[in-house]
């Protein structure tokens, strides 16, 4: 359970990265 969960925030936390990383070649277009 606890492994779980910290592979779940790690993948937020990449998705969040993800994500302001795709705002920002928006952003540069």
């Amino acid at each position: 359970m606890q492994i779980k969960y910290l592979h779940t925030m790690v993948r937020v936390k990449d998705l969040e990265k993800s994500v302001a990383f795709f705002e920002l070649l928006g952003l540069k277009k």
